[in-house]
């Protein structure tokens, strides 16, 4: 900001601030005499100095700290500060000898009022440091200013042109409106702008304001802030003015309902009801006469109002602001004002205005050209990656070659009648129809660039259609562009010819446009879009998704097509909160998708969408190699908490194409793999999937259940026995928590017999029964053994099944002959109840052994410090298992377990 804006802007407060000065001179007799008053009262003692001299240093530290924040003080507070400065200098130069007054010197000719040239200087700093601050906000910034053009030529210019030479000196009688009319962002802004410059220069007498209606609410301030605006540039013309227009705009708030309703519907008819209105009406017009000045009045933004701010001003337009000489050029949008106000009143602008000029639309080589020098100056060529085409080229050339690129690409021989193509011959007038549009688009498209990282991430062609797409089709990204798989085919690359297979087996390689995908496309689309916009979204989506051979891709291998890329195009390469699409494929290319995924977690930073994102990354594109499966299983193993059928199947999916791509249906390297995944962690979703497909495999067997199936070729019964019991020996070689290997024995049953009743298998009793026995300790603190622990039971769950020892255990504990016994007779219900009874029989066995050995080892002083914890504890657990044996293995009471654990006889009430 230069002098001259500010003298401007300020002029009142300058103009005050000299009159002020003047005044003190007049007076300054008087001004110096209180001044000494106040000296005389001051003692120049070492208590006045030292405060002095820490009063000197706050103000220091205090301007230092406001000039680094760049304060902005009050125009008050600049006020008072300069005017006593430059009272000062008066006194302190002794301009006149009549009104000196001497001052206290601190040293030689230094005064101690001399502060204040100090405080000046530094105030004048803070000032200079804000002006500098508006300066560099004024500079370039990241984004386009997305101002209306002022001082440049508009594409309407002749119109402008044509309008100043009619409006030329023309003073009517009573007020002319004019109406602008344009849609929204073809320029009215810019042709109002430019019209009160050009005019001003034409005609600086006229007197050319504006009134940003917009920004009052309610009818009481759209009047209120006209008139004030309308007194504030006439006041330089009249010194009655302002006291007439208060008057009337106080008889009009003064009005009744009734009579506001009669005003608005009856108009300036109404006046003469009302001698007062008319009386302060005429009195301002009179002075408007005798001022004899031409008035223009800018109104914009009119199709920014609601309902009743557009009756308001319409009304202010058209009655209560009807002077002599006044000219009001308002910009609207008229299908939006009609639109708005009350349908009876459609023809209501008619009434208003006298004239309605329309803006012509704006010229597409022109719009094009504006793209183009916009996007050169804000993306100049780098030279420091060759590789990197230049952005101005790609968007001059972005639709100088043929529309539809898969046809590029075709081979001569191929059969083209079922290549999607399509007649539309794109524009950037398809897309950005206004200057703003440009701007707009140019901001958004320098903000998602920035996400892509590097640009050869994306066919940067491929990437500005789509961005140019869904800026003039917003909805197109959630309904469209988001759900690609409902409107769009999946394909492959048929290695005998080179051309896309569409519907393939497992085909996720390319999506693909095809005449069904057009049908529903347009079926979809015309509920909410015309014919020409699905022309223009067909036209888009048949460069980019239409059929392409291997040759295309060989040229362009991240294009939107390849699934591998599509959502780098279409979620601007943003997986989530941590990590970037391109990241993901980096890392999936190398192997180390595991590696990112486990980095997420130890950051603590586990957020479902970005674990979501990579899960939906791995099930979209299939290994190309065993280390790559590898790589992806163990990270599903890894991030997946909560699965469903969706994962269990893609997961499936990946698995069983792996086998037989990989490992050439070769078990034993499948499962060797395998096993090294679900060992990475304690319980993983491997280990779920492969439990969920264990149960399917037994029901399909005991009970040809087959509503839950899978795919059997890569985890048939015997390798998911294989990888349950071989994890199961890690986890007790690890020697890991006791409630990790409950939870992975729990997940892996066997055989289904007596009204589907659960077996576990007879090998995995026999391994858990032998660490049991090797930490009995630890186990018997855990869950397992939790029931046959004081309080171990809850009370609610007692109350309705009754008090009973853990289930597992008496598997665990069971014979091994017992259960072969009984799944060769399952539907056997004693063999079912014998098999229980022996694994409780062998249980209390085991228990009262504990007892004894420790018994044994207490005489010889070498019995276990956490044994003799749980002793007694112990005792009543063996109490326990007997009274429920003697219970023919029914379920205790609440009494009767209360009883074992209060240490009271069986035939006392508790």
């Amino acid at each position: 900001m230069n002098i001259t804006e500010f003298l401007e802007k300020n002029k009142k407060v300058v103009t005050i601030f000299i009159f002020l000065i003047i005044l003190s001179l007049f007076f300054m007799n008087k001004l110096t005499g209180l001044i000494s008053e106040i000296g005389e009262l001051l003692q120049y003692n070492i208590s006045f100095k030292i405060g002095f001299g820490l009063l000197f240093l706050v103000i220091i530290i205090l301007y230092v700290s406001l000039i680094n924040k760049r304060y902005i003080h009050k125009k008050s507070t600049n006020f008072l500060i300069y005017y006593i400065f430059l009272i000062y200098l008066f006194l302190r130069l002794h301009p006149f000898d009549k009104y000196a007054i001497s001052f206290v010197n601190i040293f030689n000719s230094i005064k101690y009022a001399d502060v204040l040239f100090v405080i000046a200087g530094l105030h004048s700093l803070n000032l200079f440091s804000t002006l500098k601050k508006i300066t560099d906000n004024d500079e370039h910034t990241f984004f386009i200013d997305d101002a209306p053009y002022i001082d440049e030529a508009i594409d309407n210019e002749r119109i402008l042109e044509q309008l100043i030479e009619t409006i030329s000196n023309f003073k009517p009688k009573p007020a002319f409106s004019i109406g602008i009319n344009a849609v929204w962002g073809y320029g009215k802004s810019s042709f109002l702008h430019r019209l009160k410059s050009q005019y001003i220069a034409k005609h600086p007498k006229s007197i050319v304001f504006w009134y940003r209606i917009w920004k009052n609410k309610g009818s009481n301030a759209i009047i209120e802030n006209f008139f004030d605006e309308l007194k504030n540039n006439l006041k330089p013309y009249s010194g009655e003015i302002s006291n007439d227009i208060d008057k009337y705009v106080d008889s009009i708030l003064s009005l009744s309902n009734t009579d506001l309703k009669k005003l608005n519907d009856f108009g300036k008819s109404f006046f003469t009801e009302n001698e007062t209105l008319e009386s302060f009406y005429s009195d301002i017009n009179d002075i408007i006469k005798t001022i004899d000045r031409q008035i223009i009045i800018l109104l914009d933004d009119l199709d920014r109002l609601e309902k009743e701010e557009i009756m308001n001003t319409l009304k202010l337009i058209r009655t209560l602001s009807d002077f002599d000489n006044v000219i009001f050029i308002a910009g609207y949008d008229r299908q939006y004002i009609t639109d708005t106000i009350d349908i009876k009143k459609a023809n209501y602008l008619d009434k208003i205005f006298n004239v309605e000029i329309n803006l012509l639309p704006f010229n597409p080589e022109l719009i094009s050209n504006e793209l183009l020098r916009i996007i050169d100056i804000n993306f100049p060529k780098s030279n420091s990656n060759e590789d990197e085409t230049e952005l101005y080229t790609v968007f001059k050339n972005l639709f100088e070659y043929n529309q539809n690129m898969s046809l590029d690409t075709i081979p001569s021989n191929n059969d083209l009648k079922n290549v999607i193509s399509s007649d539309h011959k794109l524009s950037y007038e398809n897309f950005l129809l206004t200057y703003r549009d440009v701007k707009r688009f140019v901001n958004e498209f320098k903000f998602n660039i920035t996400f892509l990282g590097e640009r050869t991430n994306v066919v940067i062609e491929e990437y500005i259609l789509l961005k140019l797409t869904t800026y003039k089709y917003r909805n197109l990204q959630k309904t469209l562009f988001n759900v690609l798989e409902k409107f769009l085919d999946k394909g492959e690359i048929n290695n005998s010819n080179g051309n896309i297979t569409v519907d393939a087996y497992f085909s996720d390689e390319f999506y693909v446009y095809t005449n069904k995908n057009r049908d529903h496309l347009k079926k979809s689309m015309l509920i909410y879009y015309s014919e020409e916009d699905f022309n223009i979204v067909d036209a888009v989506l048949c460069r980019l998704f239409g059929k392409k051979n291997g040759e295309y891709f060989q040229k362009n291998q991240n294009s939107i097509a390849k699934i591998f890329y599509t959502d780098i195009y279409i979620k601007n390469n943003i997986a989530g909160y941590l990590i970037s699409i391109s990241q993901m494929h980096t890392a999936y290319f190398e192997n180390q998708l595991f590696d990112l995924a486990l980095t997420i977690n130890r950051e603590n930073k586990n957020l479902f969408s970005v674990i979501n994102e990579i899960k939906q990354f791995i099930y979209n594109n299939k290994p190309q190699s065993k280390e790559q499966f590898f790589d992806s299983i163990k990270t599903l193993n890894h991030i997946i908490k909560n699965s469903n059928i969706y994962d269990d199947k893609r997961s499936l999916e990946i698995s069983v194409e792996a086998f037989n791509r990989f490992y050439n249906k070769l078990k034993r390297s499948f499962n060797k793999d395998i096993l090294d995944v679900i060992s990475s962690r304690p319980i993983g979703y491997i280990d779920i999937l492969i439990g969920e497909l264990n149960m399917n495999l037994i029901r399909n067997i005991y009970s040809n259940d087959n509503k839950f199936l899978y795919s059997t070729e890569a985890y048939g019964i015997f390798e998911i026995e294989f990888l349950y019991i071989e994890k199961l020996k890690y986890l007790i070689t690890i020697q890991s928590n006791p409630l990790i290997i409950l939870q992975h024995y729990l997940r892996y049953p066997k055989y289904l017999v007596s009204d589907r009743r659960i077996i576990y298998s007879e090998e995995t009793n026999n391994l858990i029964k032998s660490d049991i026995q090797n930490r009995f300790s630890k186990y018997f603190k855990n869950e397992l053994f939790k029931s046959l622990r004081k309080n171990g039971i809850d009370k609610n769950a007692g109350e309705f099944v009754g008090y009973e020892p853990y289930f597992a255990l008496a598997q665990i504990f069971s014979d091994p002959n017992t259960i072969l016994e009984l799944v060769k007779f399952p539907s056997d219900k004693s063999l079912y109840d014998k098999f229980y009874q022996k694994g409780w029989d062998n249980l209390l066995h085991f228990l009262k052994q504990i007892i004894e050995e420790e018994e044994e080892e207490e005489d010889e002083e070498e019995n276990d410090k956490e044994l003799i914890d749980i002793e007694s504890e112990l005792a009543n657990s063996i109490k326990f298992i007997e009274k429920y044996k003697d219970k023919n293995y029914k379920a205790l009471t609440e009494n009767e377990y209360d009883q074992i654990w209060n240490n009271l006889p069986f035939d006392t009430k508790v």
